[in-house]
């Protein structure tokens, strides 16, 4: 099996530096977000390192219908990949992980001016 190939190879191109560079990279984009969506009034539901950024609105509060539209919609325009999830507590959440190397923060302004817009839907 090749499970670990991706690794290796993003490895032995970038070397433990570059490679190291790369998923700090991706950490500050989830920073970048998380205060990018507190500034558009979102409330975020979780707190870590990753680039794993768990959000809600109270405009989707009690209306999971319209948090899921939202998604669904953000999702279909091609930009965006974003899912719902429920939390450990019940409260159900957006979720967003910065994954591609090649996210910038111009994408993730775009996401937010895009998620604020469907706020006021």
């Amino acid at each position: 099996r090749a499970i670990g190939l991706k690794v290796f190879l993003s490895l032995a191109h970038h070397g433990r530096e570059g490679y190291a560079k790369l998923i700090e990279h991706q950490a500050e984009l989830g920073e970048y977000l998380r205060d990018g969506l507190r500034e558009a009034g979102f409330l975020i539901e979780n707190q870590t390192m990753l680039p794993v950024v768990c959000f809600s609105h109270a405009q989707w509060e009690g209306r999971i219908d319209a948090m899921t539209a939202a998604v669904n919609r953000l999702k279909a325009s091609g930009g965006f990949w974003l899912s719902t999830i429920f939390l450990s507590n019940g409260r159900p959440a957006v979720r967003a992980c910065i994954t591609s190397f090649r996210s910038r923060e111009s994408d993730i302004d775009a996401l937010v001016g895009a998620l604020e817009a469907e706020t006021t839907l």
